[in-house]
């Protein structure tokens, strides 16, 4: 049975707390309107008891199956669900788990070493796993980090893949950094 379709779904402006935008993509490009449409009509009666009815509220409004099927459909995508709905870890988690697993103190992690030839691996290690697993921008990254340019990222990025290279104990630590904090 086709559903009993608006001929306008934009009569009304968007609110400006409302992703739609997101929504669309993820539904993609052609009839993005009516497959929206079509979408809220079919989850909307289950979906939004269940949604509703949680003490948290998701901003993602979907089946646990229906979400999951965005998740794989979209792989790109994936990552800004994630993020979305707080299931990746924060900077402050990212920065807890490098400074616990390389026994680093967190204001060391997130203040550069000043001078000539200063190393300090394990900050470089927390920027590159902040950009990689958090979804972040690279500007607020730069911001928490204390980073005047977001520049400072690739250099970070740079220098903990030629730390990688060289150093055992600092690879065996990304990967099982990795490991953890990937949801």
């Amino acid at each position: 049975m086709t559903p009993n379709l608006t001929p306008n779904l934009n009569a009304t402006a968007c609110p400006p707390w409302l992703e739609r935008d997101f929504t669309y993509e993820l539904l993609g490009h052609r009839r993005k309107y009516l497959e929206y449409q079509r979408y809220v009509e079919g989850e909307a009666e289950d979906s939004l008891a269940d949604f509703y009815g949680q003490t948290y509220l998701k901003p993602a409004l979907g089946s646990v199956e229906f979400v999951a099927a965005l998740g794989k459909k979209h792989e790109v995508a994936s990552k800004r669900l994630a993020k979305a709905q707080r299931l990746l870890p924060s900077l402050a988690t990212i920065t807890q788990a490098v400074s616990a697993e390389l026994q680093i103190p967190i204001p060391t992690l997130r203040q550069a070493l000043r001078g000539r030839g200063q190393k300090n691996e394990a900050r470089w290690l927390a920027v590159c796993l902040c950009r990689d697993l958090g979804g972040y921008s690279l500007a607020e990254i730069a911001a928490y980090f204390g980073m005047g340019h977001i520049s400072g990222i690739s250099q970070c990025v740079k220098k903990i893949d030629q730390a990688l290279a060289t150093n055992l104990r600092l690879a065996q630590a990304k990967n099982i950094l990795n490991r953890d904090l990937t949801p």
